[in-house]
């Protein structure tokens, strides 16, 4: 028998760089098989600053209407989220559920970092992601807010062929940089970065942890 999610709840999918909310498509159809409403959450991952798309991430929260929204961030997707989560938590206390980040570059983004150093890189990579990499120290995620990181391991994809980036990898984030001091739990698939979004087995696993906080 499948274990469905209360029809309370919903889940809310966030995007990674020069990506739109379709691109959750898969993602979003799979976490409704496990019974949770999936909505998209679609920004300017490159026009726009980080806290401009993170307080477009909490309006986006406050106005569903659910008792429970959960959330899963794919790569800058999860960024948004932690940029996001002062105004979450104090806009709507206790709808804010569970969250899970998939491919997300939270202690940094090697990646990233060697995009920058191109002279053509700020206009490509634009602003959102600077913004965290400028940070001077990366938040400590808190206990009340349960956080599960989803890291692949294939080491195939468009980060490979712009950048060096050191094993292991899932073609663009290394598994060292989505280490989120505070998470309850960290998964190793053997999926691409792409893969986070469209995989089976990867959204299995998040409509497992929300459900019960682990994997």
């Amino acid at each position: 028998m499948r274990d469905e999610a209360d029809a309370s709840e919903a889940v809310v999918c966030i995007h990674g760089l020069w990506l739109h909310g379709l691109a959750t498509w898969f993602m979003r159809q799979a976490l409704r098989r496990h019974g949770y409403t999936a909505y998209a959450f679609s920004y300017p991952s490159v026009r726009r600053t980080l806290r401009h798309n993170a307080e477009a991430l909490a309006a986006f929260v406050d106005g569903l209407p659910h008792a429970k929204v959960h959330l899963v961030g794919h790569s800058l997707g999860g960024l948004v989220i932690a940029a996001a989560l002062p105004a979450l938590r104090r806009a709507s206390p206790g709808k804010l559920g569970r969250v899970v980040f998939c491919g997300t570059p939270y202690a940094t983004s090697t990646a990233g970092e060697q995009l920058l150093e191109r002279k053509w890189g700020a206009h490509v990579v634009g602003q959102s992601l600077p913004d965290w990499l400028n940070l001077p120290e990366k938040p400590i995620w808190p206990s009340e807010v349960t956080l599960g990181i989803i890291a692949g391991t294939r080491a195939f994809g468009a980060g490979s062929f712009v950048a060096k980036v050191p094993l292991p990898h899932d073609g663009t984030v290394r598994v060292a940089e989505t280490v989120v001091p505070g998470m309850a739990a960290q998964l190793l698939l053997p999926v691409t970065h792409t893969q986070l979004l469209t995989s089976a087995t990867v959204a299995r696993h998040i409509a497992y942890f929300l459900r019960s906080g682990t994997f």
